[in-house]
């Protein structure tokens, strides 16, 4: 998946034009006009802008966002996947809700990880 797929997707936020929108505080730090670390609490209120942040600006984890990241299926995988390089076993709860990126984590994840299928949930 894409990052532009990610982020064409509606959210809660579509429509606030203010800095408290994670899609402007995203095009806004991207652009430069302001700090990312300035951005940061405003993108944690949305679990793919948080994913998106530790993918591609920290290129790590980001513990302080693993709660609200674990809240999405799909960006708790992508996480996993694309941050972690792993299990994430704490979002395994979340990520089972949603049949489509249970099966994704199932087999991008636990098989490419040497995990045994069928070895959690």
């Amino acid at each position: 998946m894409r990052v532009f797929e990610i982020l064409s997707e509606q959210n809660d936020f579509e429509h606030s034009n203010t800095m408290e929108n994670p899609w402007i505080a995203w095009e806004n730090a991207s652009a430069g006009k302001v700090p990312w670390r300035d951005v940061e609490p405003t993108l944690m209120k949305s679990p793919k802008y948080a994913y998106l942040y530790a993918f591609k600006v920290r290129h790590r984890r980001w513990p302080e966002a693993e709660s609200v990241i674990m809240s999405d299926p799909q960006s708790a995988f992508l996480y996993a996947r694309d941050v972690l390089h792993g299990r994430w076993k704490e979002a395994e709860p979340y990520i089972e809700k949603d049949p489509q990126w249970a099966e994704r984590y199932k087999k991008e994840i636990l098989h490419a990880y040497s995990m045994r299928p069928g070895s959690f949930w």
